[in-house]
């Protein structure tokens, strides 16, 4: 679960917060 935004975070190399609140409603919804 936690893997694949994870995975994306790191890819972005954390560019900003909203990047990854995004991420977690994606994860959340799938």
């Amino acid at each position: 679960m936690a893997r694949k935004p994870q995975r994306i975070v790191m890819k972005f190399g954390g560019t900003s917060m909203a990047g990854t609140e995004r991420i977690r409603r994606v994860a959340n919804i799938v």
